[in-house]
């Protein structure tokens, strides 16, 4: 049994189904100043044990290590490019891998992004075709939302000007900026969430995606021509 939303779903379950081992896998991130990551995991094997690999360069993976190892006891790890045995690496987590890194490994069956998105893991010419999966988790959703609610009341009350002011020691008071119209580009799973925020509080919103959306209260376009 596979646990996970995927971009190709349908794959990636019939994957973890058909194949000799069974993983059930679900992560979820949140930002609190750096991402964390709780993996909960269960594997089930039925004549070999597979290798996971970690193709996240520029991080400091000790803990999510000892995450996996902790769950997963029977299961190697392997931290990229450090790899002794590429032919045993059958599952891959991914963020930002370079070019090519991962094509030596010949029984890579499936793919788990670091994040929300799969922009920098897509970009990647040498991608094996495989079930791609990536972590959708309401703590970032409303991390994220959040987020872009504080920049928008920071840019619509001034508070750019206000801190100006405060260094030079002068107090202008200043009513807020007349904003009414927000585009959102990107219409995935957390531009979306935003669209229907910002549209619920009372923002006109516009959005823009590469295929066609509906999101209600939202202007949504799609492709170039649009």
């Amino acid at each position: 049994m596979a646990i996970c939303r995927s971009l190709r779903a349908r794959p990636l379950l019939k994957f973890f189904r058909a194949g000799k081992c069974r993983l059930a896998l679900v992560m979820s991130c949140w930002w609190r100043g750096r991402f964390f990551f709780r993996i909960f995991a269960k594997v089930a094997v039925q004549s070999e044990i597979m290798s996971i690999l970690l193709a996240i360069p520029d991080r400091k993976l000790t803990h999510l290590v000892a995450e996996l190892q902790q769950q997963l006891p029977q299961v190697p790890i392997v931290v990229w490019p450090d790899v002794p045995d590429p032919d045993a690496i059958s599952f891959a987590v991914v963020w930002r891998q370079p070019a090519g890194s991962l094509t030596p490994f010949k029984n890579l069956r499936a793919l788990q992004s670091f994040g929300a998105g799969v922009d920098n893991i897509l970009v990647d010419p040498q991608l094996p075709k495989l079930p791609l999966a990536r972590i959708v988790d309401p703590d970032l959703t409303a991390s994220m939302i959040q987020y872009l609610d504080t920049a928008l009341g920071f840019y619509r009350y001034r508070f750019d000007e206000y801190i100006n002011a405060q260094q030079t020691q002068r107090w202008h008071p200043r009513s807020r900026r007349q904003l009414k119209a927000v585009t959102v580009l990107g219409l995935g799973e957390l531009g979306a969430a935003v669209a229907m925020h910002l549209s619920q509080q009372g923002w006109q919103v516009s959005g823009w995606s590469n295929s066609a959306k509906h999101i209600d209260g939202v202007n949504c376009y799609s492709g170039l021509a649009e």
